[in-house]
């Protein structure tokens, strides 16, 4: 995992940092910012405004993707962590 982590006593995941995840929220924050100094699509004259939009575009497609694949990771990790408990407890019994 990209990311250093560790189970805290109640079994919840305490993660220490996350190279992906502040990678995809700065992306995600910049094409905000860039999203709110665009123009329209019919008022594009320039070479560098279609060249903004698709850059923004794309950050915003790729932002996505990665929030999806840290989704679903913290549901893999989760349910490994729900089978873990319930071996343990059956070891315990």
């Amino acid at each position: 995992m990209p990311g250093d982590g560790r189970v805290d006593r109640e079994g919840k995941m305490i993660v220490k940092r996350i190279p992906d995840t502040l990678s995809a929220g700065s992306i995600l924050e910049q094409a905000k910012a860039a999203c709110a100094q665009l123009c329209q699509p019919g008022q594009m004259r320039r070479r560098d405004d279609l060249l903004a939009r698709a850059q923004l575009i794309h950050a915003a497609i790729s932002t996505r993707k990665r929030f999806k694949a840290l989704y679903e990771r913290s549901q893999e990790l989760q349910s490994a962590l729900d089978r873990f408990k319930a071996h343990r407890e059956a070891r315990r019994a």
